[in-house]
C-alpha cells in the first residue's frame, strides 16, 4: 500500500477537459471586465453638439397711452417698464398719477394698460415740479389770531388738530 500512496494521481481526460474549461472561463471573465471598464472610463464623443434650448418667451399686450400699443414678446424676467419701453414709451396723454407698477414682473398673457388723462386734466396740474401751496400759510394766519380771538386760543385750536 505504501507503493500506491507515493504514486501521483493519474491525469484522466475528464480532469484535463475540466481544467482547460476552468482556465478558459477565467480568461473570458477577465477579458470581459477589462473591456467594460475601458468603455465606461472613456466616453465616446457625439458627432454633433446640441445647443441649449432657447429660454421661453412671454407674450404681453401693452395698451393705452403708449406710442405703439400691441402684442410684444419679452423675456420672462422682464418688468412692466420693459413692456412699456418695447411699446415706444408713454405719450404726453398718459396720466402720470395712475401708471402701473413699473417694477412688477410680467407674465404670459398679461395686459399692461397705461391710462389716459381724464378730460379737464392737464399735464401742468400733474407736474411734480410745480410749486405746491405752503401748508404753513394758514397756520401763520391762525397764530396771529383772528379778530376777537387771542393768539393763545388760536394756537390751542391748531394743536388739537394734530
Amino acid at each position: 500500500m505504501l507503493a500506491n500512496a507515493n504514486k501521483p494521481p493519474r491525469l484522466t481526460p475528464w480532469r484535463l477537459a475540466l481544467a482547460i474549461a476552468g482556465v478558459l472561463l477565467l480568461a473570458a471573465a477577465a477579458g470581459w471586465s477589462i473591456l467594460h471598464q475601458a468603455a465606461a472610463a472613456a466616453p465616446v464623443p457625439v458627432g454633433e453638439t446640441v445647443d441649449p434650448p432657447a429660454p421661453p418667451m412671454v407674450l404681453v399686450f401693452v395698451s393705452g397711452a403708449v406710442a405703439h400699443p400691441g402684442l410684444y414678446e419679452l423675456s420672462p424676467d422682464a418688468r412692466v417698464a420693459d413692456a412699456i419701453a418695447a411699446a415706444g414709451g408713454v405719450t404726453t396723454l398718459a396720466d402720470p398719477g395712475h401708471l402701473p407698477n413699473m417694477a412688477q414682473r410680467v407674465n404670459d398673457g398679461r395686459q399692461v394698460n397705461v391710462p389716459f388723462m381724464k378730460a379737464g386734466t392737464t399735464a401742468a396740474k400733474l407736474d411734480i415740479n410745480t410749486p405746491r401751496r405752503q401748508i404753513s400759510t394758514p397756520y401763520r394766519a391762525c397764530r396771529r389770531g383772528s379778530p376777537g380771538r387771542s393768539s393763545s386760543t388760536a394756537t390751542s385750536g391748531v394743536r388739537s388738530l394734530r
